[in-house]
Formats: structure tokens, sequence, C-alpha cells
């Protein structure tokens, strides 16, 4: 777990008597119609943004969020996810309550906290930066489904589901894979050498869920919506990571070229069958999945992803290992991460 939202609501006392006073923390901002006071002098603290947000346009509606990270704010560093095996509700609360209560005048424990975004993460080390390089930014939705949006950078990948409304798109989902140095670097963040010691062989994975995903599992699951007590649940963490990085990078090992090709020889296809799924190996693995299904149009993506299943019925995972890699076979990366 990492960066995540939290919001309670508080009442219009409470909202005015925050901003109103001479020593306030808060500065005022307008957007989309209501007013927000946002202070992020608290940073070192893991509270990366606290916001005040008033929408009164059409009722009296006051809000606290807080942009928090998890690690930090428990005292770790701001590199690495936190392990919510560790997390004690009361204890988080306490903490929270008290800090607010130091830094911000005329706060007062009230409402309970909720999640609106809560973030699964996990950290994975690995010194084969070729091969996962190469795997997470070719390997985009192994199985042919393509409900997310996905975007690649220098460090990684990201998908991501939206939900339109009137004035914009909003996340729902998003899952990302990237390598931190890279990350830290693509920001212009200065690190010190120690620092990029620490993360010289880390790569990142998370699965953020934002209210409206939130809201949907909180039926599912039969909790408050966006509880903070369930939805810091290490099963739920583990399942939700689980899911997307079997879904989009597979649950075969990764093996080379050649290996590949020899057990689609030794199958049970046909001649002319066999040949295609060379083929299309070869495809991807110039691109991306994506990149060689688009080549086709109409029946003939459904054949690609028809073919693609053959390839992974046969236990193949269609991301080569690099011909220059030292190693004959790798794990899937779930099996890697978990």
């Amino acid at each position: 777990m990492h960066c995540n939202i939290i919001r309670k609501s508080i009442s219009k006392k409470e909202y005015h008597s925050m901003i109103e006073t001479h020593d306030t923390a808060f500065s005022r901002t307008v957007k989309n119609g209501f007013s927000y006071y946002n202070a992020t002098n608290l940073y070192t603290l893991g509270l990366r943004e606290i916001r005040l947000e008033n929408h009164t346009r059409f009722q009296d509606d006051y809000r606290m969020k807080i942009v928090i990270n998890f690690n930090v704010f428990h005292k770790g560093d701001d590199f690495f996810s936190y392990n919510i095996e560790n997390f004690v509700y009361d204890n988080f609360l306490s903490l929270l309550e008290s800090t607010l209560e130091g830094f911000i005048s005329n706060y007062h424990r009230g409402s309970p906290w909720f999640f609106e975004k809560v973030e699964y993460s996990r950290d994975y080390f690995t010194e084969n930066h070729n091969e996962i390089n190469n795997i997470i930014t070719k390997c985009n939705y192994i199985n042919g489904k393509r409900k997310l949006e996905f975007h690649a950078y220098e460090s990684g990948i990201e998908f991501c589901s939206y939900e339109k409304t009137d004035q914009s798109r909003r996340p729902t989902f998003r899952f990302h894979f990237y390598r931190k140095k890279t990350e830290q670097l693509d920001k212009k963040n200065h690190l010190t050498d120690a620092q990029i010691m620490n993360i010289e062989n880390m790569y990142h994975v998370e699965a953020q869920l934002f209210k409206g995903r939130i809201d949907d599992l909180s039926r599912q699951l039969g909790v408050s919506r966006g509880s903070i007590e369930d939805f810091t649940n290490s099963v739920l963490e583990d399942n939700y990571l689980k899911k997307y990085i079997i879904e989009i990078y597979g649950i075969n090992p990764h093996r080379k070229r050649k290996a590949n090709v020899e057990i689609i020889k030794n199958s049970g296809e046909s001649s002319y069958s066999k040949r295609q799924l060379i083929h299309i190996l070869d495809q991807i693995n110039q691109s991306s999945i994506h990149s060689a299904r688009n080549k086709y149009k109409g029946a003939q993506k459904k054949l690609f992803d028809s073919n693609l299943k053959k390839i992974i019925n046969l236990g193949i995972n269609p991301i080569y290992l690099t011909s220059q890699s030292p190693l004959a076979i790798m794990p899937p990366l779930v099996e890697q991460i978990f």
C-alpha cells in the first residue's frame, strides 16, 4: 500500500472554523465550480495534501480530504510500500487525529474516515532489468481483453479505466508496473547515492481503486463504502494485484524463442496452424501484443485472439526472453512477485 486518498464529512461550522482563523494553514482555490482549501506543509509526515472542500452549489456538502502516503506516515521510507499486514486501524486513527490537531487550528475529531482512493502495491526486486522491461512493455493484456486503456512510459506501463461525466472522465481503476529508479529520474527528482542504491533493483506494482470501483466493491463485500478497516485487508490486496498481473502478464513461464518454437512443433496442431502460431509470436515480440493485434481487422482479429489462446494453452508465454539472456527460463511475474 502506498499513496491513498481518505475523506470524511465535516460540518459547515467545522469548515469555516478551520479556514477563517488568522493562522490558517489553508490557501483557497476554486475548481469545477466549488471552493477548496489545500495545505501541503505536512508533506514530510506523509500527508501529501490536505484539502477542505466546499460543494455547496446544490446542497451543504463539506468534506476534508487527505492524500496520504501510508508508509511515510507510519515512519517508513517514501520509496517503499506499506505492508498492510501491520495495519491496526485504531493506532492509525489515533496517530492521524493527533497529528491533525497538532498542526491545524480548530481541528476537531468527529465523523469517520473512508477511502476515496485506495492503492494496493508491492515492491519487487530483481536484477533482470532487460527481461522485466521487455516483458512489461510488450505484454499489454495477454488474454486478449482490452477493457483498460494503457500508456507506455520510459519507466514502465499504466492501464486505466474511466467513467464519463458531463465535465470530464474520472478514473475508476489504474494499474501500474514500473521501475522505481527510472520513474524517479523521469520526475527529475534529485536522489542521493544511497537512495539510488536502495532502489536500483526495485520495481513497483500497484493497483489503484477510485471511488466508483470502491463503491462497487463495498456493495459486493457488504461493508461501508470505502471502510478503511475493511479495505486495508492483505487478502483483498493480494487478490487484486494477482488478478491483474495474471490477466496482463499470464501464468506461463518465459522462455527463449527456440524453446517456444520447439513446443509448438511438438504439439498436435496442423502444420499450417503451427506456422501461424510461430508467426504471431514473432509479430508480438517485434512490437507488442497490442501492436500485433492491431495489424488484423474484423474476423482476422478474432483469429489472432484464437491463436493467442492456443499459444497460452500450450503453456507458452508469448513474450520471449531476449536472445542475450543468461536465463533459459523465467517464472511468470505473479510467481516472482508473490
